[in-house]
């Protein structure tokens, strides 16, 4: 590893300590992050709710919050469908618990890995099971062309809350924010993550309806929206930065039940918390439920209002978090163990493939392989019931591996992520 270590414009950096009166490394460290003029260290030491921006300026917003207020007044059934990992879990809370204040008829859903990647027209059926005429996605549904279709023919409307990139056609959806859209204008900031795109989409909806309520929705929910963007590993900068630097303090000082404990199972309760807490003790708890087991008990936890169901679902995610360390492990000197073999010595990119690798881990377990061997890593896992290969890619470098996936899309029946 090389270091290269930033040398400032010491202009800058004169002109940024006196302006601000601050010693002159703390300009320094401000200069070197991108931040050279007073007002935008202003907006960076002290990160206000009020500096973000106007939810309404995301792709489709406006469609959105007209159809979701219209289901609130008529008394509709919305569903809300999430996805399986931290994100789609802390979306899917915040749309839940927010919607509910908010008078709606609203009943939340998150699929296991083995319902299949995304929204599916698997939850489609689900929604008009529930007697819906709403689905509400979050943290998916960006590349659901299939669901869509099969929601509309059921006669149910759907809105889509997403912050993947979208595919060479959009779902036929009432409504799909998503900032990534290349169609429309690019709002002030796209690096959300599926909880953040949620949070605005509802912070408008509640700007219409109740705007007497809006400051109250933003301070009770950017705790949720602060431990999805950390365990999505969203960059933590521009309003993701002032999202979570308000959800620490707000995660520290904890609410909801399930959240206080999920701090307490892990001795963190009455203590300052850090963004290294959410990524490395919170995150991997809620997610551990959705890679080995049913991460409705995560959706459950950040759901409940009893605090007996909180202790009990937490010291259960306690124990399936363990159970994912263990796995992890072996499916990682695994792994190691099949790219050292001659025939992947000159591979630009590893496929590997192994029955036993649980769907939920190989993610983790690319990552960890991709820190070894310096190369893109794909982790397939076989599923006997399906008869059908199911996997999940983690890049190195500047290497596009969502672009990689679209070359090989004749070879794939379902694929979508982050590039």
């Amino acid at each position: 590893m090389t270091w290269r270590v930033a040398e400032p414009n010491e202009a800058e950096v004169e002109a940024l300590a006196k302006r601000l009166d601050v010693p002159p490394m703390v300009a320094a460290l401000l200069v070197n992050r991108g931040v050279v003029n007073a007002e935008e260290a202003e907006k960076y030491l002290n990160p206000s709710l009020s500096n973000l921006s106007d939810p309404f300026l995301l792709p489709d917003c406006d469609k959105a919050v007209e159809r979701l207020a219209r289901a609130i007044k008529d008394n509709e059934r919305i569903f809300v469908h999430g996805d399986y990992d931290a994100d789609g879990v802390t979306s899917a809370a915040i749309c839940v618990r927010a919607l509910s204040a908010l008078g709606a008829n609203v009943v939340g859903f998150v699929p296991r890995r083995t319902d299949g990647y995304d929204f599916q027209p698997y939850g489609a059926d689900k929604a008009k099971e529930a007697g819906a005429s709403l689905i509400m996605t979050s943290d998916c549904g960006v590349t659901a062309v299939g669901a869509v279709e099969r929601a509309n023919e059921l006669g149910i409307d759907v809105v889509i809350t997403d912050h993947h990139r979208p595919g060479s056609v959009l779902p036929a959806a009432h409504a799909v924010v998503d900032p990534y859209r290349e169609d429309m204008p690019a709002p002030p900031f796209k690096e959300l993550c599926g909880a953040g795109v949620a949070f605005k989409v509802l912070d408008a909806l509640v700007s219409v309806i109740q705007p007497q309520h809006r400051d109250a929705f933003r301070r009770n929910f950017v705790d949720l929206v602060a431990l999805g963007t950390v365990a999505d590993v969203t960059p933590l900068v521009g309003e993701n930065r002032v999202l979570v630097a308000h959800g620490l303090k707000a995660l520290a000082a904890p609410k909801k039940a399930g959240i206080e404990a999920l701090l307490i199972s892990l001795d963190l309760k009455g203590k300052p918390l850090e963004a290294d807490n959410l990524a490395m003790k919170l995150g991997p708890r809620l997610n551990a439920a959705g890679r080995v087991f049913d991460p409705d008990i995560a959706f459950r936890l950040l759901t409940t209002k009893s605090p007996e169901e909180a202790e009990q679902l937490a010291v259960q995610m306690g124990a399936l978090h363990d159970k994912v360390r263990e796995e992890t492990a072996r499916a990682t000197m695994e792994a190691l163990a099949d790219a050292d073999l001659p025939e992947n010595q000159g591979r630009r990119v590893l496929v590997l493939a192994r029955p036993a690798w649980g769907h939920g881990i190989v993610g983790i377990v690319a990552a960890r392989v991709v820190d070894a061997v310096r190369r893109p890593v794909v982790l397939l896992a076989y599923d006997k019931h399906e008869d059908a290969y199911h996997g999940s890619g983690r890049s190195y470098g500047t290497f596009n591996l969502l672009q990689a996936l679209h070359g090989a899309s004749d070879l794939l029946a379902r694929y979508g992520g982050h590039h």
